[in-house]
């Protein structure tokens, strides 16, 4: 027996099954699907072994020999519905084979647990089954080694999505720093051109103010004390014309002579 290797059960030979009452023509064409099952005939077995159901559709042994042939033939799922049907017989060590190979089955398959299930089944009915020892130790430890090898694919995928996502970080950090730096360039360099349109615009605000302020002054009114000025020249003049006027009369009322009547009174 070595190690790593799947041990496989032959089929059961139904010459040596004669003493559960098979009819004669069942027993004959199964044992010429044996023959044909032991030379590779795979198809042909197969054949036979159906023509012998017609005599013993119910045979247990039968649907076993039928799921070794589809067991060799690849097709496990069709296999196990034979070995199944297999269990029907109330011999126990043909139970026990049945199980065995449906845990073979389900082991090509790649169905560990359902395979392990098998050979449990197999050695609860024959303890002592060295085969079936040995592929459910084989199983197990082919189990656990996926299951640890699941383990540490998923931490290799996790560890590697957080590598990705660190990676990811640090390209968008650098992107953002040399955006900007970018900017920043951009900054200085725009800097001067508005500064010098800043100092354009602020000298035509300034000549603009002045220009404005000007126009102001030439449009402004004279001051008050312009106005107190004239004010007080006007008057001077006038208070010089009211004297000559004055000093006029007097003298005319000098020349005037004087007549030493007194007015007559009025006869009321």
């Amino acid at each position: 027996m070595r190690a790593g290797h799947l041990k496989i059960l032959p089929i059961i030979l139904l010459l040596a099954t004669l003493s559960f009452g098979f009819a004669w023509g069942a027993a004959a064409k199964a044992i010429k699907a044996n023959a044909l099952f032991a030379t590779g005939k795979l198809d042909e077995a197969l054949k036979a072994y159906t023509d012998a159901q017609l005599d013993s559709p119910e045979s247990p042994e039968l649907h076993f020999d039928i799921g070794n042939v589809l067991y060799r033939q690849g097709k496990y799922k069709e296999a196990r519905t034979s070995f199944q049907k297999a269990l029907a017989s109330d011999d126990v060590k043909l139970q026990a084979k049945a199980f065995y190979n449906i845990g073979n089955s389900y082991f090509k398959e790649g169905n560990l647990p359902e395979s392990i299930m098998g050979y449990k089944e197999s050695l609860r009915r024959v303890p002592t089954d060295q085969d079936a020892k040995h592929n459910l130790e084989l199983a197990r430890k082919l189990l656990k080694q996926k299951q640890e090898q699941q383990q540490q694919e998923q931490q290799q995928q996790q560890q590697q999505k957080k590598e990705n996502q660190e990676q990811q970080t640090q390209e968008n950090q650098k992107k953002d720093q040399e955006n900007q730096q970018e900017q920043q360039q951009q900054e200085q360099q725009k800097k001067p051109e508005d500064q010098q349109k800043q100092e354009q615009q602020e000298k035509q605000e300034q000549m603009q103010e002045g220009q404005e302020q000007q126009q102001q002054e030439q449009n402004q009114p004279d001051t008050e004390g312009e106005k107190q000025e004239m004010s007080q020249e006007q008057a001077e003049r006038i208070l010089q014309s009211l004297s000559n006027e004055e000093m006029e009369e007097q003298k005319n009322q000098m020349m005037m002579p004087s007549s030493g009547e007194s007015a007559p009174e009025k006869d009321w």
